[in-house]
């Protein structure tokens, strides 16, 4: 007979039941509703049963209440932000950020049948920005902190289109929280 490994360490984060609701509604065309609220003790049980009241009710929509949450943390920065960022507008609409990089030598890669070698360049200073749905970069003259009135080049990659965008290909663009 074979043994039985316990593996629940490697579910993740274990959630242990802490409170139950029971909605109640009577059988007629009545919409009423009266929900009963339930702690549970160390081994799950329901206990200590009484009405929802309303400050449990609010802490309840304010856990279901994911989509302004998700919506107001959209580029809200928890720390100092870095100073090759030059903007950041989190509305929930448009979103994006502009930020600069220096001049360097980066690692670039190729697909072999583009018969052009893998290897280090030299990359010059890159604007970038980003949005929800796009990316698109340009290349500086040089490495000071851009300005308004900046000239922006068009940055040395295949894959970016007339437009400045970056073709994305397969990448996935769907932004989560």
């Amino acid at each position: 007979m074979a043994t039985i490994k316990d593996i629940t360490k490697d579910f993740g984060t274990l959630y242990h039941p802490k409170y139950a609701l029971l909605f109640h509604e009577s059988k007629d065309n009545n919409t009423d509703v009266y929900v009963e609220y339930f702690d549970m003790d160390g081994n799950g049980n329901p206990i200590n049963t009484h009405p929802l009241s309303v400050r449990e009710a609010n802490r309840l929509s304010k856990a279901l209440n994911t989509r302004q949450e998700k919506d107001n943390a959209f580029l809200k920065p928890k720390a100092i932000l870095s100073t090759n960022i030059l903007h950041i507008d989190p509305s929930v609409d448009k979103g994006l950020g502009i930020w600069y990089t220096k001049a360097q030598h980066r690692q670039l890669f190729f697909i072999e049948s583009l018969g052009i070698p893998n290897g280090k360049t030299f990359v010059p200073s890159m604007l970038w920005k980003a949005d929800k749905h796009s990316l698109s970069v340009f290349a500086l003259k040089d490495e000071r902190r851009p300005t308004e009135t900046t000239k922006l080049y068009h940055a040395p990659f295949f894959n970016i289109y007339e437009n400045d965008k970056v073709c994305m290909g397969t990448v996935n663009t769907d932004i989560q929280k």
